[in-house]
């Protein structure tokens, strides 16, 4: 288990009032308990927090070309606008940038024999999927690959938003600090 995952967990167990990761967050006190998202929903469980991955080209968001902007679907913070997306091949939404450095936490990841990076959301600490240094080329330089579980994302559009469509339920749970005892790794091809 990393360092960051281990202290995300001892935190969480710590203080259940105090907003994951250092209290440091400010934009979302409310999220799913882990007990909560393993119930309803167990594959968003299983990728979010035993770092699992969804199938190349199944995710629903591998195609959409719809504006707006994706949030954690475990916390709700805002992680990448959609004007970032491009169609990387890869079968998982790729993006070239997040909406802001301070969203994410990059830790390295060498499991499975691969020396690769692991994106993580720094409200929740959810795997979201990984990064790689060969996104489309932008003025001679090469963007990063942001390549996300869809299952990880929430995309809140100005369409869905303005006709009430958007399902907030998910911001109805406080986190309760109930944690299983052990993370997973699980391979995760992306």
């Amino acid at each position: 288990m990393s360092t960051f995952l281990l202290y995300v967990k001892l935190s969480m167990k710590r203080d259940n009032e105090t907003q994951i990761l250092r209290g440091q967050l400010s934009y979302n006190n409310y999220m799913k308990s882990d007990e909560q998202l393993k119930k309803e929903n167990p594959e968003l469980y299983r990728i979010a927090r035993e770092k699992g991955t969804e199938r190349a080209f199944q995710g629903k968001y591998v195609d959409t070309k719809e504006d707006g902007m994706y949030h954690c679907a475990v916390c709700d913070a805002e992680l990448f606008s959609a004007k970032t997306k491009f169609d990387s091949g890869s079968g998982w939404p790729s993006f070239t940038d997040p909406a802001t450095q301070e969203v994410l936490e990059l830790i390295e990841d060498t499991s499975h024999g691969m020396n690769r990076t692991e994106v993580v959301c720094k409200g929740c600490g959810a795997h979201l999927g990984h990064v790689f240094d060969d996104g489309p080329r932008k003025m001679d330089n090469t963007c990063n690959r942001f390549c996300i579980n869809s299952i990880s994302l929430d995309l809140k559009t100005a369409r869905n938003l303005d006709q009430g469509m958007y399902d907030h339920s998910h911001d109805q749970h406080h986190v309760d600090g109930e944690e299983d005892d052990d993370l997973h790794d699980h391979t995760d091809h992306h």
